[in-house]
C-alpha cells in the first residue's frame, strides 16, 4: 500500500505462478515472471522461462514480464508470443559499453563466459546465480564449515559484490550472472541496442505469420 500511495509503479518478481496468483490479490501493478536460469537471486523451486511463462500468464490478469535467458528480439518475440508484454533484462545489460555501473572487467567476464559455466549458490535472499570466482568458493567453504553466523556471511557477500561488480575484482569478488551469459559475445550500446531488439522481434513475429499464412 505504500508504494500504491506513493504513485510508483510496483512490479514483484515471482518464481511461480502461486507466487504470480497471490501478487495480484495483493494489488502489484505487473509481475516480473523470473526464470530459474536468470542471473542474480534465483528461485528454491527450478522453474524455468518456458515453463514458467506460459502458466503466468494465463494465471493472472495483470501485465507479465518475462526475465531469465533473454537477450536479443528472438527472445522478446519468444516472451510476447507466451502471452507475456514484454521482458526484463540484467546479464545482457551488464554487457553494454555506456553502461557506468558496472567495472568494464565485469562485462569482459561476462563476454567470456563459457555455456554452463553458472554456479548457484546461497546468497543474501535465497539461490543466487553467477560466474565462478575464488571469492565464491572461499564463500561455499565458508557456508560448509558452518562456522560463520548469517551476519558474517551477510557482510562477507556485500563486500565480495561490491568487489566484483564496481571495483572489477574478478578473482576475489562475486559475479552475478544468468545462464545467458555463455551465449553473449558481444558489448551494446543500450540507446541502438533495444530499437534494434524491437525491430528484430517484429520481422521474427511477422516471419511466423507468414509461415502460418502459407
Amino acid at each position: 500500500q505504500l508504494i500504491a500511495d506513493s504513485g510508483l509503479i510496483h512490479l514483484h518478481k515471482v518464481g511461480g505462478t502461486r507466487q504470480a496468483i497471490r501478487a495480484e490479490a495483493d494489488g502489484v501493478d505487473a509481475v516480473i515472471a523470473s526464470g530459474y536460469e536468470a542471473g542474480g537471486h534465483t528461485h528454491v523451486r527450478p522453474v524455468h522461462t518456458f515453463v514458467l511463462g506460459p502458466s503466468v500468464t494465463e494465471a493472472v490478469r495483470i501485465p507479465v514480464l518475462l526475465a531469465g535467458g533473454v537477450r536479443d528480439g528472438r527472445t522478446l518475440a519468444a516472451a510476447l508470443m507466451m502471452g507475456a508484454e514484454g521482458v526484463a533484462m540484467g546479464t545482457r545489460f551488464v554487457a553494454c559499453s555506456d553502461n557506468t555501473d558496472w567495472h568494464p572487467a565485469y562485462a569482459k567476464r561476462i563476454l567470456d563466459a563459457r555455456e554452463g559455466e553458472d554456479i548457484v549458490f546461497p546468497a543474501t535472499y535465497g539461490p543466487s546465480r553467477a560466474l565462478p570466482s575464488e571469492g565464491l568458493d572461499e564463500l561455499l567453504k565458508m557456508v560448509a564449515s558452518a562456522q560463520a553466523d548469517e551476519d558474517e556471511l551477510t557482510r562477507f557477500k556485500d563486500l565480495r559484490l561490491i568487489a566484483g561488480q564496481r571495483d572489477g575484482d574478478m578473482l576475489g569478488g562475486l559475479l552475478p550472472a544468468g545462464q545467458v551469459s555463455g551465449a553473449i559475445q558481444n558489448l551494446i550500446e543500450a540507446g541502438n541496442f533495444i530499437p534494434g531488439m524491437v525491430a528484430e522481434a517484429i520481422d521474427v513475429m511477422a516471419r511466423v505469420q507468414h509461415c502460418v499464412r502459407r
